[in-house]
């Protein structure tokens, strides 16, 4: 009696249905593949850096808890108008952090009680300087930094024969930009200078830029190609400039520029924007490029 031997079924390659199957399991590995080095191109270097800065803040000894101070009730109600986000990054309703310090005046700030110079380069000169947000964004310590760095900035245009007229002057209140607007207008300034730190969710983003109206795009370049070549900075955008037609830019009875001033989502320019000796720098490349659209060659 012949014995009866057991074949393996085996997925024959001229097996029509075996060969789909086979041809299907194929394409399903490679689109993994595909999708998987796509994923580690776009998010691979956030998820690095987000995964080294927990590790540093897990490390880091925890600060003490500063107390809040009190906030004073806004004296006017943001317009619908006031973009008092940053330029590129905030998708949520901002709400006010009282935390931080919230006059943000420097230290060894004086205001200026000199009379100006009629020799000063900016004698006679009217500049308007708008620090971007204030109690009302999520974005605190950027707030706060700007208006630091207008205090210091204003001092510095002050000392060059300016007269200077800033926006906001605490961290208490929320200022519409109908506000600020009229804060230039009513001064008459010759120019107006908004300036921020950028926010942003890369954090390997970098980089400055100017925004205007397209008809005053050459003052802004001005403005920011003298910023980038004092302060050794990159450029976002088209080379250095966007056109943008907010209320600011668009109200205002003078020429506006704003200038993205850094990034301070980036640690390594956070840092440079936060040294003393690269402010200087950076005051020195905003006078030089005040000084070429005020007084013209």
């Amino acid at each position: 009696m012949k014995q009866i031997k057991r074949r393996r079924r085996r997925l024959r390659i001229n097996n029509p249905v075996g060969f789909s199957l086979f041809c299907i399991l194929c394409l399903a590995l490679l689109a993994g593949l595909i999708v998987g080095v796509y994923y580690l191109i776009e998010y691979g270097p956030g998820a690095c850096a987000a995964f080294s800065q927990y590790l540093e803040e897990r490390d880091a000894t925890p600060a003490p808890t500063a107390t809040p101070t009190p906030t004073l009730p806004p004296t006017s109600t943001p317009s619908s108008d006031n973009a008092n986000t940053p330029i590129v990054g905030e998708q949520e309703t901002p709400t006010p952090d009282t935390s931080a310090d919230s006059t943000a005046v420097p230290s060894d700030y004086t205001p200026s009680t000199a009379t100006p110079d009629p020799n000063a380069p900016l004698y006679g000169f009217t500049i308007g300087l708008d620090p971007f947000r204030d109690s009302a964004s999520r974005f605190d310590e950027e707030a706060v930094y700007n208006l630091e760095f207008a205090f210091k900035f204003k001092e510095y245009l002050e000392q060059r024969g300016a007269t200077v007229v800033l926006t906001r002057e605490d961290n208490d209140r929320s200022y519409s930009d109908t506000a600020r607007i009229n804060a230039i207008n009513d001064a008459n300034c010759d120019i107006a200078l908004r300036f921020l730190c950028n926010h942003l969710d890369s954090r390997g983003t970098v980089g400055c830029y100017a925004q205007s109206l397209s008809r005053n795009e050459e003052t802004a370049r001005t403005i920011v190609n003298a910023y980038i070549a004092t302060t050794g900075l990159s450029t976002r955008k088209s080379d250095g400039f966007e056109a943008d037609s907010n209320a600011f830019l668009r109200n205002t009875d003078c020429v506006a520029v704003t200038l993205i001033i850094g990034h301070w989502t980036n640690s390594g320019e956070r840092e440079k924007l936060l040294d003393s000796a690269f402010q200087e720098l950076m005051m020195e490349g905003l006078y030089n490029g005040l000084l070429s659209c005020l007084k013209p060659a």
